[in-house]
């Protein structure tokens, strides 16, 4: 069974700049996968990379234009520090959904 089907998520697209990492991971769940997002949209976007990232290159960038975070449900940022990314903030004022990286490092462990 593809890992997705326990998570609860039935399908999904990985949108990766790498083309060969993008596509296993995305075969490996069972996605789709499209190099750049394009007119896509969904009800949750993940960041999972370092984009926005404080002291990286791309620190002051969101991951997605404002177009598809508006779109969006629920937006989710791996990235912790800076807690309020150039994605968190975008969607903020969107009035998305935000779930942010220092939320998930403040998770107690099970």
């Amino acid at each position: 069974m593809p890992r997705s089907a326990t998570t609860g998520f039935h399908s999904g697209v990985v949108v990766a700049r790498n083309p060969e990492a993008g596509r296993a991971l995305a075969d490996r769940l069972g996605y789709g996968y499209a190099s750049d997002v394009g007119r896509r949209s969904a009800p949750i976007i993940v960041n999972v990379t370092p984009i926005g990232m404080a002291g990286g290159p791309e620190e002051n960038d969101a991951a997605f234009d404002e177009a598809t975070i508006a779109k969006a449900h629920t937006v989710f940022d791996v990235v912790a520090l800076p807690s309020e990314t150039p994605l968190i903030k975008a969607a903020r004022a969107a009035g998305v959904h935000v779930i942010t990286g220092a939320e998930v490092i403040a998770l107690p462990g099970r």
